[in-house]
């Protein structure tokens, strides 16, 4: 997810073949997925909305919610 969000937001421009990917891969979430911004489900859900896929960054942030979420860290490499 963060390629993706590199390349668009440097304007290199998107690449379509790597969000459909994305979105595929994440329909729904590998069982065991981290769940931060910088390492897991949060941080793909805003590259996803970022990218123009508002309906499954939505869908990613409510799997999340879902989790044990609570008991992570509240570090950069703690999950949230």
């Amino acid at each position: 997810a963060g390629v993706l969000y590199a390349l668009a937001e440097s304007g290199a421009g998107r690449y379509e073949e790597g969000e459909r990917w994305l979105l595929d891969h994440t329909d729904p979430p590998p069982r065991g997925t981290a769940l931060g911004l910088y390492d897991g489900l949060a941080g793909i859900a805003y590259v996803l909305d970022r990218l123009g896929h508002p309906k499954r960054a939505l869908e990613l942030v409510d799997s999340l919610l879902g989790e044990k979420w609570q008991r992570l860290a509240h570090h950069l490499h703690g999950g949230l």
